[in-house]
């Protein structure tokens, strides 16, 4: 007599289960350094969009634009940007400065010594990036922090 019986036995289910459930606690780390590095390229793309946001500005309005490194206040000039970083999360070496773009879209030089560099790093992952500003405004983005302390 043959068994005609179709299927998977328990044993076999819960063999694979096991199987998948090792495979999962294997690339668990692995994605939530993803996650992480995804969050600060993203901080990093949008200091980048306020920088390139504040150049175009002042050329546009012909007027000086200022990027502020914290919130808003009340005295603050019209034409002002702003990027407040999360301090729960990243670590900003700018926090508190301004930067000011001039009408012709330079940056003015009280606003540090050049390249002005920018450098976050993303508290629980330890990964650190950076920007260096040039006084034309041009953006070089690297892994890693400053060549130079930021100013």
């Amino acid at each position: 007599m043959q068994n005609k019986h179709k299927g998977f036995t328990l044993i076999e289910l819960m063999v694979t289960i096991a199987i998948m459930a090792v495979i999962a606690a294997i690339a668990a780390p692995s994605f939530q350094a993803q996650i992480y590095n995804y969050e600060l390229k993203k901080e990093l793309n949008e200091l980048a969009s306020v920088l390139n946001e504040a150049k175009a500005s002042s050329k546009a309005l012909n007027q000086t634009v200022s990027v502020f490194f914290r919130a808003a206040e009340s005295k603050d000039p019209v034409n002002s940007l702003y990027l407040d970083p999360d301090k729960n999360k990243y670590e900003f070496n700018m926090g508190g400065k301004v930067i000011l773009f001039r009408n012709n879209g330079l940056i003015d030089p009280s606003s540090g010594n050049f390249p002005i560099c920018f450098e976050v790093k993303h508290m629980k992952s330890g990964k650190t990036k950076s920007v260096e500003l040039t006084q034309l405004g041009m953006q070089k983005i690297s892994d890693g922090a400053c060549t130079r302390a930021g100013s």
